[in-house]
């Protein structure tokens, strides 16, 4: 009588010496859910980043029939072993159709589905079964039959699987491994929480909006495939449930603008919508939008909103995001009209809402043509939109920023009034008055050398006056803020702006 299973290993290992490949039998018959550990030889190549790679190698288990059925039935036990080998696991099929030859040969990875589906099973399954006495289909057709029925066609399809990186394959398998089954979380977390209030302060806490709610009957338990565990690893009976680093629903831009014609002025926003909504009355329903200087709340079915802006100790934003973020201060603060909000947000519609402004004088006029002026400054100087600056440090030096900006700007008469030391000024000629301005704006120190000409009147102190329109800005300084300067560079700077001059002027060095 034919045996078969013998018939088919024999087959296998002549295969696999004709390709070169080292068959290796299991010493343990139906014990270890696999037949061959296959050791390929080297590849061949000149490349030195190859040069660590390793061979590859594989579990095989060959299954020999002389019938068309294209499926059988594999024990749990070997099924398992193979997908959680390490290393690659294939089934071979091999087709007799009653003769001593493999007339087909089809080869089946036990790749990603094949894992899913086996341990999917097991997990249904649950613990105390004997899994060697469970049974799972596998099937193969077409799209395993290999073009020729020999051992060269099974090396190159057991390549095609594996690839050229065997490490890489054994670690994309074992983070497979690790995370199936976990595709919708990797648990559970029943609670009950008494009152309208505490419901409601679930729902807050959920967006981020407040800390936390208390909670009673508190029971999480482990889910995988879907299947819960039957030990919870948290069953308590009272407690207060927090809500920290939540992700946000989507992100997207939120805008604000006076009519639908403006352009108006957009920020970086994260939504967050409770996913309680749908378990609660509609006007118990939040979302959260929130941006790095403010955040609304909203109750989507009643329409109210409820908006809060912070400043934080030292917080700081790109001069043109804060710019916007005063205008839409002075907006809602002083316009005393209705603004149209609109919030994009990924795999979103277009959300719409007006938000009610109140009338009043806006606190922060000043700060916000000073931060125009930072605007231009950093321009002047090419340092780009990413300069960062604080509330804090814009109320101390707006009036600095300003003068700066319309210095450099050459914009107006300049009135300089000076006292000189020593007999060597000649007033009748006409004045250069040097002067060295600066401001500190976020990260830098911003420096010009400029200079005033002009004639000059004596007072009868023996100080002069210089009133001005000719103004020249002779040098752009810029350093690093808290850095010392290199006072023999500056020396030089102003000491070829002097000599510029010297011939058919008197020349006076200011400081700044």
């Amino acid at each position: 009588m034919r045996d078969l299973g013998l018939l088919g290993e024999s087959v296998f290992s002549a295969w696999c010496a004709d390709a070169g490949l080292i068959p290796n039998g299991s010493s343990v018959v139906d014990k270890t859910g696999w037949d061959f550990y296959v050791e390929f030889p080297f590849a061949s190549s000149s490349n030195p980043l190859d040069l660590h790679k390793g061979p590859c190698e594989c579990k095989v288990q060959v299954k020999s029939t002389d019938n068309r059925k294209r499926s059988l039935q594999i024990k749990l036990s070997n099924l398992r072993r193979l997908a959680t080998a390490q290393m690659p696991a294939f089934f071979l099929f091999l087709e007799f159709d009653g003769g001593s030859n493999a007339e087909r040969a089809y080869l089946v990875h036990v790749g990603d589905d094949l894992i899913a589906k086996t341990l999917k099973r097991i997990r249904e399954l649950g613990e105390g079964v004997a899994l060697n006495k469970k049974t799972m289909v596998i099937k193969y057709g077409d799209a395993e039959l290999l073009p020729k029925a020999n051992g060269h066609a099974l090396k190159e399809r057991i390549l095609e699987y594996v690839g050229g990186d065997l490490a890489k394959y054994v670690s994309d398998k074992a983070g497979f491994l690790s995370s199936a089954g976990f595709e919708d979380g990797f648990g559970e977390m029943r609670f009950t929480t008494e009152g309208e209030q505490n419901l409601q302060d679930l729902i807050d806490v959920s967006i981020g909006a407040k800390g936390s709610v208390p909670v009673s009957s508190l029971r999480g338990v482990y889910t995988r495939f879907g299947i819960e565990d039957d030990n919870p690893f948290l069953n308590v009976k009272d407690g207060r449930m927090e809500m920290p680093d939540l992700s946000p629903t989507a992100v997207g831009v939120i805008r604000f603008k006076e009519d639908v014609f403006s352009v108006g002025v957009s920020f970086p926003a994260r939504l967050y919508v409770s996913p309680f909504n749908s378990c609660v009355p509609q006007e118990m329903a939040r979302a959260r939008v929130e941006s790095d200087f403010f955040d609304i709340r909203l109750s989507p079915y009643t329409g109210a909103a409820t908006y809060n802006f912070f400043f934080g100790e030292g917080a700081s934003a790109a001069l043109k995001q804060f710019r916007d973020l005063l205008i839409l201060l002075g907006l809602i603060f002083g316009s005393g009209r209705k603004l149209i909000c609109e919030m994009e947000f990924e795999g979103y519609p277009l959300l719409e809402f007006t938000l009610a402004c109140s009338s009043g004088e806006f606190a922060y006029k000043k700060e916000l043509e000073a931060l125009e002026s930072a605007m231009r400054l950093a321009s002047i100087f090419d340092l780009g939109s990413d300069v960062q600056i604080s509330l804090q440090e814009l109320i101390k030096y707006a009036d600095v920023i300003h003068n700066m900006e319309r210095v450099l700007g050459l914009r107006g008469a300049f009135r300089v009034e000076f006292g000189v030391e020593g007999d060597d000024f000649d007033a009748s000629l006409p004045v250069a008055c040097v002067v060295i301005v600066s401001v500190p704006l976020g990260g830098h120190v911003l420096g010009a050398v400029i200079t005033v000409k002009g004639d000059v009147l004596e007072s009868d102190d023996g100080r002069y006056t210089l009133l001005s329109t000719d103004v020249e800005v002779e040098k752009k300084l810029v350093t690093p803020r808290g850095r010392d300067i290199q006072k023999d560079a500056l020396r030089g700077v102003l000491d070829s702006v002097a000599e510029k001059y010297s011939s058919s002027f008197s020349v006076v060095m200011m400081d700044a």
